[in-house]
């Protein structure tokens, strides 16, 4: 005498795994999306950062020569760094503004902005003799 035997379906069961397991891999990908997404973000924006640290480099021997024209009654003062025909830096700007002002001592703040950031830079200047020596620089945060 045989038997044989019957399994039993369990549709349901294997239709409520196979759906858990979709929403597993769903929210992986959607994870995995979203840090790639961070990623890409966060380099164009360090990418933008150095831009601009290089920027207000660029800003320094142009505040630095003229200084050379600058007298002890230096008047605040503002103006514009032009910056090299480059399609990259279309949305660039440079800019300086000779700021605080005392006997023997001149601030020059220089500005960068690039890509809606900004980021600044001071320059502390010293008068030596019939010169002005640029002592200090301090960089500000990017933001």
């Amino acid at each position: 005498m045989t038997r044989t035997y019957r399994c039993k379906s369990r549709p349901a069961f294997v239709t409520l795994l196979a759906i858990v397991m979709l929403g597993l891999v769903a929210t992986a990908l959607t994870s995995a999306a979203l840090l790639i997404r961070n990623d890409i973000r966060r380099t164009q924006t360090m990418e933008i950062d150095a831009q601009l640290r290089q920027l207000l480099l660029a800003g320094i021997p142009n505040a630095v020569a003229r200084s050379q024209n600058w007298s002890d009654a230096t008047v605040p003062q503002t103006w514009s760094i032009a910056l090299p025909n480059d399609p990259l830096m279309q949305e660039a700007s440079l800019s300086s503004e000779l700021e605080s002002i005392s006997s023997g001592s001149v601030e020059v703040r220089i500005s960068a902005t690039l890509a809606a950031r900004r980021a600044d830079e001071q320059l502390h200047f010293q008068r030596e003799g019939n010169e002005w020596k640029l002592t200090e620089t301090h960089l500000g945060p990017p933001g």
